[in-house]
């Protein structure tokens, strides 16, 4: 009975992992064009909710359905915090230059509002595929209100999303830089 449990946990563990696997790759591969980022977020999020909730098995289908549903909202969210992001970046390398009091300043409200854009970037695409908006401004407004009302799951998705992508390219850059000249 006990080895029946076990390859029936192992199965289960083993089919949902590849699936989670599956969605991370469509997600990479449909966000290499730069522009399309949100609508491959809001896909991958939405494939996976049908997937854990309704336990709908079609990743693909659920994927490319969803791409296809949500690419313009998503899209234009999604540029229009790409450029809010670039812009605040130079703005964030213009005040890092001096160590004045003002620019001290300066620095700080540009950092929390990075922190903000990204946190509403990344709600944005939880909200699109749960259908909660009909338009661009009420998903960005929605998004806000979210953070405003959940401060402490605001701050540990921030956190989440900051801390992952910085630690991966931390470590990235030494193995991809590395591998080329070990497997020669």
């Amino acid at each position: 009975m006990s080895k029946k449990i076990d390859k029936e946990f192992v199965t289960l563990w083993s089919e949902r992992l590849t699936h989670m696997l599956v969605l991370g790759f469509l997600g990479v591969i449909f966000s290499l064009p730069v522009f399309t980022v949100g609508a491959s977020m809001s896909a991958m999020h939405k494939a996976m909710m049908l997937y854990v909730v309704q336990e709908d098995k079609k990743i693909f289908r659920n994927y490319f359905s969803a791409f296809k549903t949500y690419f313009k909202q998503s899209t234009l969210i999604w540029i229009i915090n790409l450029v809010l992001i670039l812009v605040l970046s130079f703005d964030l390398l213009f005040y890092g230059e001096s160590s004045s009091w003002i620019q001290i300043l300066g620095t700080t409200i540009v950092t929390i509002s990075l922190m903000v854009i990204v946190y509403e970037m990344t709600m944005s695409f939880v909200i699109v595929p749960a259908q909660l908006t009909q338009g661009v401004k009420q998903t960005i407004i929605i998004s806000l209100h979210f953070g405003l009302k959940c401060p402490y799951y605001a701050l540990m998705m921030l956190i989440l999303h900051l801390v992952i992508p910085g630690l991966l390219i931390l470590f990235m850059v030494p193995i991809l830089v590395f591998v080329p000249g070990i497997l020669s």
